[in-house]
């Protein structure tokens, strides 16, 4: 193959497939960003949407029960109860003036169309509508509300929606209380007939939702989901149009108490991107949606314009390579070398210049380029250490606004340009501006801080993803005094989660094979330990009786310091013996299975004191034994643990005219911590650190008797519990020994 087609193929090679890739992994990962912001935004708008019906529901709940309670409307309830049939009476007319002047003010306060009093019959005894009066006065109420009047005689209760029977166009829901009197006998009850006017402006808010977007909610019926308010293609289906159980529908979804999100087809069959939630109190679905080609229109855009430039940059790099290649063979070649070189890492590789034409100035701007791309990898490497995170503050009374360098360097600001919240706002992508001040004005209305991600957009088209957190400062009269918040630049996320991914995983591997080793490492120790005790039996055994027949067959002709010899070697025996059981014991220690169950320490610290009584005989010593809570452990190695503690506190107060030994437990907030506190010998904490040692004492053998093997053996049990231990004393001013157990599920084998 000639050089002319190798260079033709490779220069198209190395253009366009790197480009083609990169274009459509970004188009496939905007597509991607794009359709997680979307989904959040409509989650955000139906949970929004969803809180505010049920706050006005609430505030609704809130005047019936206090309206039912009232002293005031159950005594004239009675009243209209008792000359219902003689309303000619004067009290029967004195008790409606007196209703009718407090009843409507709760209508023009809250915008009711009705409130009206139903006896227990079901027969309405009093309404403050007039235009109702000959409608609803003295008779029974309709068939619609008796469902409601039924539940009501238990609990507040809602009536579904309906048409007003003198104004179809508007929406009602009644709203049904029982009134009880002081004896607990049923009067009737109060139904209050709520304009839906609220509710059907809050779903007519298309904000965030774009120009196909709408928000719809349905009652659940037997059949499936009622429509409740007029839909974007069909206007009159409120309270008409229907939609199946066996249909996949969003707000099939919703009806049947299920929080989601997604890509579905609506009622009209378009496809669109949902949020679907359920209002608790009324067991309502709610969806907001809008169309798929909306939505993405966006990435359709960026797909044909990248396709376009596909196009152009092909055609001109074959035109220009056809033209060229037959006088750039031999520079070519050279510069061919040059790149390969710089491919494999050489950067400090430079084209040789064989020709002062174009292919010359070629090689010369590659060399240039080479000594940018160089100084560019090293500032990089520099900039990776930077977080890319920005700061900013807005004084909500000057509307100044400060911001720290990073924000300049996000949104690529000379640092002439006074920043200003218009100045960031003028960045935030036209799709994304609305929910933007959608949430930072509900922010500074709810009082409560917020995160969300959105896309900021460029001149150049550049489009960079963000995420924002704010919080709204407020004086302490209620007032919003100012805003603070934080930027960061999340375009490269996914390739800084893959490396700390990376990282982990081989930090686990190393952690594992440590830990292995150092199981191992354990294991041939115990096995050492055990091994060279056992072997220091017979010795020692041979000794002692060896000693035992010297002591028997010769003990009077011996002199006092033979003798005293003799005693010499058999208590060193005895010692050794012990010593040897001790090894013993630290050895079987890490093997023994631990058998877990509720600690009672009073029981273990009975044991403990009863297994001393020979110590204790003839001593006087004051004890203090505090309840201490229980534990989740071994008992029988908890069992070493405080008798052992006991013990050297009863050691070590041997000297002491009056011993005092403290049994007790604190809490610092995050664990328990058990202790045995003692006046005795105590310790240099300069030596702290040998005090669990193996082996390893801090007083002389002929003051106090041991081996040093005790605390490093209660080390162990508790450090096999996940616990910690640790002491603290002064010399000759006694010692006092910590250590804590965690919670179950948190030991160690």
């Amino acid at each position: 193959m000639t050089i002319y087609k190798k260079l033709l193929i490779f220069v198209l090679s190395l253009s366009l497939i790197p480009v083609l890739i990169t274009g459509l992994f970004g188009l496939n990962s905007a597509s991607r960003a794009l359709k997680f912001e979307i989904l959040k935004k409509l989650e955000s708008i139906a949970d929004l949407k969803v809180q505010k019906i049920e706050a006005f529901l609430k505030e609704r709940s809130g005047d019936a029960y206090v309206l039912s309670n009232s002293f005031f409307l159950k005594e004239n309830f009675q009243i209209l109860s008792a000359f219902f049939y003689d309303n000619d009476r004067l009290m029967f007319q004195k008790t409606r003036n007196i209703l009718d002047h407090q009843l409507k003010l709760y209508d023009q306060a809250y915008e009711y169309s009705d409130i009206m009093l139903v006896n227990p019959h079901g027969i309405v005894i009093y309404t403050t509508n007039l235009s109702h009066f000959n409608m609803e006065y003295g008779k029974r109420i309709p068939d619609i509300f008796w469902n409601t009047f039924e539940k009501a005689k238990k609990e507040l209760s809602f009536s579904p929606v309906y048409k007003g029977p003198e104004d179809t166009s508007r929406f009602l829901m009644t709203m049904a209380v029982p009134v009880y009197n002081d004896a607990d006998i049923f009067l009737g009850e109060i139904f209050f007939e709520i304009n839906m006017k609220v509710v059907y402006d809050l779903m007519d808010d298309k904000t965030g939702l774009g120009d196909t977007g709408e928000t719809l909610i349905a009652q659940k019926i037997n059949e499936g989901a009622l429509f409740l308010n007029p839909l974007r293609h069909d206007p009159d289906a409120a309270l008409k149009k229907t939609a199946g159980f066996n249909s996949d529908l969003p707000i099939i979804n919703a009806i049947k108490g299920k929080t989601g999100s997604g890509i579905s087809f609506d009622y009209h069959g378009d496809k669109v991107i949902a949020a679907w939630r359920t209002i608790p109190t009324l067991k309502w679905g709610m969806v907001a949606k809008m169309d798929i080609s909306e939505a993405f229109e966006s990435i359709s855009s960026m797909r044909n314009r990248m396709i376009i430039l596909f196009m152009i940059s092909m055609g001109i790099c074959v035109f220009v390579i056809i033209k060229i290649t037959d006088s750039i063979t031999t520079p070519v070649i050279n510069l061919t070398r040059t790149t390969q070189k710089v491919m494999n890492g050489d950067m400090t590789a430079r084209a040789e210049t064989l020709s002062t034409d174009e292919i010359g100035e070629l090689a010369n701007n590659f060399n240039e380029m080479v000594g940018i791309l160089t100084k560019t990898n090293e500032t990089l490497k520099d900039a990776q250490r930077i977080a890319h995170l920005g700061n900013w503050e807005l004084d909500l009374s000057r509307r100044e606004m400060e911001w720290s360098d990073e924000m300049y360097e996000i949104l690529e600001l000379s640092r002439d340009n006074k920043p200003s919240h218009e100045a960031l706002l003028n960045f935030v992508h036209l799709e994304d501006l609305e929910f933007v001040k959608l949430v930072h004005n509900d922010s500074s209305i709810l009082k409560t801080p917020f995160k969300i991600q959105y896309r900021l957009n460029f001149p150049d088209e550049k489009i960079k993803y963000v995420e924002e957190q704010c919080e709204t400062v407020f004086s302490k009269d209620g007032n919003p005094v100012r805003t603070v918040g934080i930027l960061r630049d999340i375009t490269e996320q996914t390739k800084a989660d893959m490396v700390i991914l990376k990282l982990n995983t081989d930090l686990e591997n190393r952690v594992q094979k440590r830990t292995e080793q150092l199981e191992t490492a354990n294991r041939e120790l115990e096995a050492f330990s055990y091994s060279v005790s056992h072997d220091l039996r017979a010795p020692l055994r041979s000794i002692t009786g060896f000693a035992e027949l010297l002591r028997k067959n010769i003990h009077d002709s011996l002199d006092e310091k033979s003798k005293h010899y003799l005693d010499v070697i058999s208590q060193s025996t005895v010692q050794m013996g012990q010593l040897i059981d001790d090894i013993l014991s630290f050895s079987r220690m890490s093997r023994t299975e631990m058998m877990e169950s509720t600690i009672d320490f009073s029981f273990l610290i009975k044991n403990a004191v009863k297994t001393l009584d020979n110590d204790i005989k003839g001593r006087k010593i004051n004890w203090e034994i505090n309840d201490l809570p229980p534990a989740k452990g071994d008992i029988n190695l908890l069992q070493l643990v405080i008798t052992n503690l006991i013990s050297n506190a009863v050691k070590f107060t041997k000297n002491r005219e009056t011993a005092e030994i403290e049994i007790g437990a604190t809490n610092d907030g995050n664990e328990t911590i058990y202790f045995v506190k003692d006046n005795g010998a105590g310790f240099d904490m300069n030596y702290s650190n040998k005090l669990f040692g193996l082996f390893q004492r801090l007083h002389r053998a002929e003051d106090f008797s041991g081996t040093g093997v005790g605390l490093a053996n209660v080390q162990r049990i508790i450090q096999r519990h996940g616990g910690r231990i640790w002491a603290q004393g002064k010399p000759d001013e006694g010692a006092t020994f910590y250590f804590t157990i965690p919670p179950k599920g948190e030991h160690h084998a």
